[in-house]
């Protein structure tokens, strides 16, 4: 599947942005989930957790990302919202 594909999956709603998010940012989301886990008794690596939890754990970094990432529009109406209220 090409990079337009998704792109287009992603405009007519068959794929989610999350979805297109781990499928590019895979490898990324990964060292960052392994960077940034704290050790418990049970699992002392991201890796030792089960790999059921593993896919979640990718899946709501990748969903994370999607909301991180605001349309231009909408940041600059909120900008200029907080300028007046503020």
């Amino acid at each position: 599947m090409s990079s337009a594909d998704i792109a287009a999956r992603v405009a007519n709603g068959t794929v989610e942005k999350w979805q297109d998010v781990l499928h590019f940012s895979a490898p990324q989301l990964i060292m960052e989930l392994i960077r940034n886990y704290i050790p418990t008794e049970d699992a002392p690596q991201f890796t030792d957790l089960p790999l059921q939890e593993q896919v979640i754990q990718l899946r709501n970094i990748a969903a994370g990302k999607v909301r991180e990432q605001l349309d231009p529009i909408q940041q600059a109406q909120r900008d200029l919202l907080n300028g007046i209220a503020g």
